[in-house]
């Protein structure tokens, strides 16, 4: 766990506040494609 705090730690220092809302952004993202993959997906079967 310790690498994993040295990365976030790295993260934070070099883009500083940034990061945290571009994390959240791309999370979102993600949910959001996979949401609507799964809708598609499943509006094609019917």
């Amino acid at each position: 766990m310790d690498g994993v705090a040295a990365l976030v730690e790295a993260l934070v220092r070099t883009f500083g506040p940034f990061v945290i809302p571009a994390t959240v952004f791309v999370i979102g993202l993600a949910g959001y494609g996979l949401l609507f993959v799964l809708n598609h997906w499943l509006d094609s079967r019917s």
